[in-house]
Order: structure tokens, then sequence, then C-alpha cells
């Protein structure tokens, strides 16, 4: 692909759709001819600009699981709050399922919020949600009333 735009999406594109190579359109013309030949000889190329996102990208899907890695310090009932937040459910929902007192889910949600790093609550739902823990408590709790 060769293109005068520096857009990571046009890179994930190019390359998801088949793409051996991806060139800024400013790279000089002998460099062109030289990537040219490369490509018509099966190999692959990226121009300097295009390298660091396609390696970022790669670093980063390998990365162990962010959302798993996040709720490790949280204790067993914070997952379950948690869990619970994900499935859309309010405080006062939680405390009845969980036989709590509504101010001690609030002091959960506060505990919980704070270790994910001052998250917000729609922020730790997705926390939640990246971390499988919506699903679980979905099947034991059921989907919230509307």
């Amino acid at each position: 692909m060769l293109t005068t735009f520096d857009a990571t999406a046009y890179i994930d594109e190019a390359l998801r759709a088949g793409a051996a190579g991806f060139l800024m359109k400013n790279t000089a013309p002998d460099q062109l001819v030289q990537a040219v030949r490369v490509l018509a000889a099966g190999g692959s190329l990226l121009a300097p600009e295009a390298a660091g996102p396609v390696i970022g990208g790669y670093l980063k899907a390998r990365r162990p699981d962010d959302a798993a890695r996040r709720i490790e310090p949280l204790t067993a009932r914070e997952r379950e709050v948690l869990a619970l937040i994900g499935g859309g459910f309010t405080n006062r929902d939680i405390a009845r399922r969980l036989y709590l007192a509504p101010s001690t889910v609030k002091d959960h949600v506060s505990s919980l919020l704070s270790k994910l790093g001052g998250l917000n609550r729609v922020q730790a739902a997705v926390v939640a949600d990246r971390a499988h823990l919506v699903t679980d408590s979905i099947e034991k709790f059921g989907a919230p009333r509307p």
C-alpha cells in the first residue's frame, strides 16, 4: 500500500487485507523502486513510520491480559461487586443480591475503584467485562431489572 496518510488504522487495514508492504508517498524514488523489487520477490516491507505502530500493536497483543492483571489486588467480595457493576446493577441491587447494607456496597465500590487506579464506574464495568466477570455474575444473579 502506498499512502499519504500516516494513520495506524490504515496500516492495520492494509495488513489485514493482505498487503505485503506499507509505504508513504514521500518515499524517495530509488527507495520506491527497491521496495517494488523486494515485494515482487515475495518479501515484505514497512515504512519506518509504520514500523513503530505495527511493533507496538504486536507487543500489546502479546502482553498478558491487562484486565485480569488489574483485578488481582481485589478481594473476593470486591470482585463480586465489580462483576455486578459490570452487569449493570446499581448499588441498591448489589446490596440486595449480596445481602449487604447499601453503605457496605458503597465502601466496596470506593475501595475497588481506588484499587483499579481511580477509574469511574463505567470504566470499571469495562474492566469487569474484559476480565470475564460479567457473564458469571449474570448467570448467578440474573440480569438487572430495567
